[in-house]
């Protein structure tokens, strides 16, 4: 196919306005295409799926035994609580909510439609 000497032409790729073509132009996506749709990558990536399943098991195992040496093993994680800021800003705004809610209410005569 890549070969100059038998220059093959093709039928034009549509019915109107496309010109006949070499088969030797198309030389480069074919290389391109067999790189990456060969029967390798197919060991290739049942390789990566096994080396990521090891990598990540050794990382947790790495990490448990980290914890033991450090003595970190009855430290349990602690979560962390809002700011009292933050709450009283989100208690304030509730607040300014349930007024304008009640006002409304109010407004409107108290009945609900």
């Amino acid at each position: 196919m890549c070969d100059q000497q038998n220059a093959f032409t093709m039928c034009p790729l549509c019915d109107k306005s496309c010109d006949y073509w070499n088969l030797s132009s198309a030389c480069g996506t074919a290389q391109a295409s067999h790189l990456f749709d060969n029967p390798a990558t197919v060991f290739f990536s049942i390789f990566m799926a096994l080396w990521a399943t090891m990598f990540l098991e050794n990382w947790k195992r790495l990490q448990m035994r980290l914890g033991y040496f450090w003595d970190l093993t009855g430290i349990e994680e602690e979560e962390e609580h809002p700011r009292p800021e933050y709450e009283a800003r989100v208690r304030e705004k509730m607040l300014r909510e349930s007024d304008k809610s009640l006002v409304q209410k109010l407004g409107t005569g108290g009945t609900e439609d």
